[in-house]
């Protein structure tokens, strides 16, 4: 069902981002600067360059991947490997901040049967790995 509902949207958000218009030809000329300052190589791997403009106007990076599809992978992995770490740890503080933050009763129930756990770990005296669903 939610395969359906996500089908049937799709073509609708596609058609919602299309331009319908057309630039007005009497609308003054932009002649702001996009980038204060060239992109300077900071990092580089075997396939794969990361490049970062910090200029006080716009802060941006570029990576360009060249390669297989595993290499570009990895080059992305190795290149973003801080920036991917720090989004994952905040990411995970976030959810967990929103979790334990709506069920406070429930964390203050785990947090006292917090040893309750280990025994009931101990005492099954099963050596089958638990499985998380």
């Amino acid at each position: 069902m939610k395969l359906l509902f996500a089908l049937l949207l799709l073509p609708s958000a596609a058609l919602g981002a299309y331009c319908n218009g057309i630039p007005d030809p009497d609308a003054p000329e932009n002649n702001l600067p996009i980038v204060g300052a060239l992109p300077n190589v900071v990092k580089s791997v075997n396939n794969g360059i990361l490049a970062r403009s910090d200029d006080s106007m716009n802060k941006f990076q570029i990576t360009h991947l060249w390669g297989s599809p595993y290499e570009q992978g990895l080059a992305h992995g190795q290149l973003l490997s801080d920036d991917i770490s720090n989004f994952f740890e905040s990411t995970y503080k976030y959810l967990a901040d929103q979790v334990v933050g709506s069920l406070p009763n429930k964390v203050r129930q785990i947090e006292e049967r917090s040893d309750e756990l280990p025994m009931l770990v101990l005492g099954t005296k099963s050596t089958r790995a638990p499985t998380f669903i």
